[in-house]
């Protein structure tokens, strides 16, 4: 079972924007073995252990919910010899973690999500700011916000589908900037804050996850 340290620690809340300590409502453990077949037994036995843990958590500020799900894999370890944890979100749907995103990046796009349910404008605004600080930290080229997004698209930083999500979150926060009376569905911005962490994602959590990945599986190849 999962060594899961159930000690209370502050998270931010997808729902709210609020960083805050939540409550524990409900618990689950789900595990699988696999199973191997050594001469000196007359049958299979466990020999490895896939654990999964779903905690469900509430959050004090707004009473909504959020579960996680902590996995591991106990023939799977560490330098040290510890089992690896990977601890992910399922619900609200996000993608990533944003341990990999630069620490302004990231402030500026945490900023955007606190105020999704007081100002849609400013969060709309706060997402364009936030693609505006990737193309600098990526030294895009360009005048404009528009020509920056099309030279990290040239440069293969970010996929083609993916530049033209970043336009659209680059004209949805141009008119939160410069329109008066412009109003925003909660719907169109919950897409658009999605999109963000995928741009996020791309950009700068999925390569250092696959260094990470490959260099457990050849620190696993090598003490095998």
């Amino acid at each position: 079972m999962t060594n899961y340290d159930y000690s209370p620690k502050p998270f931010l809340c997808l729902h709210c924007g609020n960083e805050t300590i939540m409550q524990i409502v409900a618990k689950h453990n789900d595990q699988e073995f696999e199973y191997t077949f050594p001469p000196e037994y007359n049958e299979e036995v466990p020999w490895a252990v896939y654990d999964t843990l779903y905690i469900l958590y509430k959050c004090p500020v707004c009473s909504k919910v959020t579960l996680k799900s902590i996995e591991s894999f106990d023939g799977i370890k560490d330098h040290k010899g510890r089992v690896i944890e990977t601890e992910n979100i399922l619900y609200p749907i996000q993608t990533g973690d944003l341990k990999y995103v630069p620490e302004r990046i990231k402030g500026a796009f945490e900023s955007a999500l606190k105020t999704k349910n007081v100002d849609r404008v400013m969060c709309a605004i706060g997402l364009r700011r936030t693609l505006e600080m990737l193309c600098y930290d990526q030294k895009a080229e360009g005048k404009t916000l528009y020509k920056k997004l099309v030279d990290l698209s040239d440069k293969a930083i970010i996929p083609k589908v993916l530049d033209k999500v970043s336009h659209l979150i680059r004209d949805l926060g141009n008119a939160a900037a410069h329109e008066e009376n412009v109003e925003f569905d909660i719907h169109i911005i919950n897409d658009l804050i999605r999109f963000t962490r995928i741009i996020l994602d791309y950009v700068y959590v999925i390569p250092k996850e696959l260094i990470r990945i490959q260099e457990q599986f050849d620190l696993n190849k090598k003490e095998a």
